[in-house]
């Protein structure tokens, strides 16, 4: 997505079926920010996958993105991309050094290029507060397939 674009966003128009990921398969949370890059890689043009795997990497490394409740929002400013890419993906459940020790199924994955802060911080403020919301996130984890997830993030935003 074209960042100038997205001055005044709906988070639910950054989503479609193509960066919707359900049932990652990884073991641990290094192959899963692998699998997560693949993902994205294979959704967008134009990203450079080490460079975006290395930077995501480096993210964790300083802080992980686990940020409880079985959620975890991996995000990063990158010279990977020049556009905004974004992506959902969902897994059983593994550990991802969540702050509440609980493993992580839900992923929102945020990458932008630099000098984009205002958008960076506005979605993942947007996550934070979806994502506060215990039935919001029962709901992320029992949906039954992609356009149910899409779903659930519409509606949330219709009645928010």
């Amino acid at each position: 997505m074209d960042v100038k674009s997205t001055e005044s966003f709906i988070f639910s128009e950054l989503l479609n079926k193509n960066n919707i990921f359900l049932n990652l398969h990884s073991k641990n949370k290094t192959e899963l920010l692998v699998e997560l890059t693949e993902k994205i890689c294979s959704y967008t043009t134009n990203v450079k996958h080490n460079i975006l795997l290395s930077d995501l990497r480096k993210r964790e490394q300083d802080c992980s993105t686990g940020i409880g409740y079985n959620v975890a929002i991996p995000h990063t400013k990158t010279q990977a991309t020049d556009k905004l890419v974004i992506i959902f993906a969902r897994h059983s459940e593994i550990d991802f050094d969540s702050f509440d020790g609980k493993p992580a199924k839900l992923f929102f994955v945020l990458a932008v290029p630099p000098g984009c802060d205002d958008i960076y911080r506005k979605i993942l403020s947007h996550l934070s507060k979806m994502l506060r919301n215990k039935e919001i996130r029962e709901k992320l984890i029992s949906a039954k397939d992609k356009q149910e997830i899409f779903s659930v993030i519409k509606n949330y935003e219709n009645n928010s």
